[in-house]
């Protein structure tokens, strides 16, 4: 499963680099066939490149970041795809779920008043 040159760059530039194996083992765990592993890390690397560009620290990462990712960024994307729009929202929980998994970022707080 080889990834272009800038996806493999954008990643190594990334501060999710240490959650690569992680999260493609989580992947493959999940019955992910090679090429949709390969789709969820293409994803996982834009998102990788957007977060460093930004310079926004991982630790909140969530859904509201996710979001932002791809409605001010993605739908800025030469090429994009609804279809590539809708593997990356997916892709990219995962991802929440493994920071989440090993306590990187905390999960949300819901507050609900009685």
């Amino acid at each position: 499963m080889k990834l272009s040159r800038q996806s493999t760059a954008w990643l190594l530039d990334s501060p999710l680099f240490a959650y690569i194996e992680t999260y493609k083992h989580y992947c493959i765990q999940d019955t992910c066939t090679s090429e949709t592993v390969k789709g969820h890390l293409y994803c996982f690397a834009h998102f990788a490149h957007w977060l460093t560009q930004s310079n926004l620290d991982i630790r909140y990462i969530n859904e509201a970041t996710v979001y932002t990712f791809i409605n001010n960024y993605l739908s800025n994307c030469n090429n994009i795809s609804q279809p590539f729009v809708s593997e990356t929202h997916f892709a990219l929980l995962r991802l929440i779920d493994i920071l989440h998994s090993k306590t990187l970022i905390k999960q949300d707080v819901i507050e609900t008043s009685i």
